[in-house]
């Protein structure tokens, strides 16, 4: 009856069926059998997949690993170059304005000292022209007084 099947008997040892059914009960079995083995196929084929999905994924984990680690040991070593970089760069620039600075100063040292060589010169000069005609006056005047008393000497 599961198989749809009408027309038959059942004896005591036997089933009587009428004529063809024999070949529409194998055509039937035929198609559950072929419906079963495709389920049975399609798992064990997921079953395989999944199998080699894992241990594929188990392969590839020491390699990213090792992959991760050299990907980070290569940046950290661009990062130390590029800060060492920055502080030769660093270090150049200090070392550049400190002699910028230092032949400035000798500069302004130097313009310093002569500027005070010519004040000093000049206030030289000034009190050599100021004085010569109180000088004058005084040689005058000492030898004014110088004279009644060498009169009075002799």
């Amino acid at each position: 009856e599961k198989a749809g099947q009408k027309g038959y008997q059942i004896g005591k040892t036997k089933v009587f069926l009428r004529a063809g059914q024999m070949a529409e009960l194998d055509a039937y079995r035929t198609e559950i059998l072929g419906r079963s083995a495709t389920k049975i196929r399609a798992k064990y084929l997921s079953h395989s997949a999944n199998k080699k999905f894992i241990l594929l994924r188990k392969s590839t984990m020491p390699i990213q690993t090792i992959v991760r680690g050299q990907v980070a040991r290569k940046q950290y070593e661009h990062r130390r170059k590029e800060a060492a970089c920055v502080n030769i760069q660093s270090g150049i620039r200090t070392f550049l304005a400190m002699k910028t600075y230092g032949a400035l100063y000798c500069s302004i040292i130097r313009m310093q000292a002569s500027i005070r060589g010519m004040a000093a010169s000049n206030l030289q000069i000034n009190k050599k022209l100021a004085g010569a005609p109180l000088l004058s006056q005084a040689e005058s005047s000492a030898s004014e007084n110088s004279a009644p008393e060498l009169d009075e000497q002799i």
